[in-house]
């Protein structure tokens, strides 16, 4: 479920959030469209397991979840497109959710909690519940390397590497010895 709420207390405002599940495999996921590394759970027993997901973007960064959830991480990552989505090993993609702009560098900070009712996009079968929160830090964006058009960027390149026709026509015309 995909709610814009414009909602919260306080400096951050939550401006949007997803439920969704997740298929665990080897007890890890990522989320694609981040430069982050994959992430795990912290209870070591299980392997494979249904998790829900709440995935909630926010304009600044949010204070702590409330006493339900237990912190596991934060980090930082640099998002190119401003979208990313949960990743499992067997599943693939998950649903996009847009966190805000493109070229921006984020925080997240995940948090665990044992299963409510009503956790979970379309079952009640989850073993977790995490909450991913995620909030814009700085803006990324480099003109050379986002906006320069790729042949701008690489006309220099081609030009040395690209044989003329002409040198191919002589080439092809020369005797070959032994022929």
């Amino acid at each position: 479920m995909i709610t814009d709420k414009g909602e919260g207390t306080g400096m951050a405002q939550l401006l949007r959030r997803l439920d969704d599940e997740v298929y665990v495999e080897y007890n890890t996921f990522g989320l694609d469209g981040t430069d982050l590394p994959t992430w795990g759970s912290p209870t070591d027993e299980m392997y494979h397991f249904i998790a829900a997901v709440r995935m909630e973007s926010w304009d600044a960064e949010p204070g702590a979840a409330d006493d339900s959830w237990t912190p596991v991480s934060s980090a930082t990552f640099v998002a190119k497109s401003g979208v990313i989505a949960i990743l499992s090993m067997m599943d693939g993609k998950g649903h996009d959710f847009l966190i805000g702009p493109a070229h921006f560098e984020y925080g997240v900070s995940m948090y665990l909690r044992e299963p409510q009712p009503g956790d979970g996009h379309a079952t009640d079968d989850c073993e977790e519940t995490w909450l991913l929160r995620f909030w814009p830090i700085r803006d990324v964006f480099d003109p050379i390397a986002d906006a320069a058009p790729f042949s701008y960027i690489a006309a220099g390149w081609i030009r040395a590497w690209t044989p003329s026709t002409a040198g191919y026509a002589r080439c092809a015309a020369r005797p070959r010895a032994g022929v």
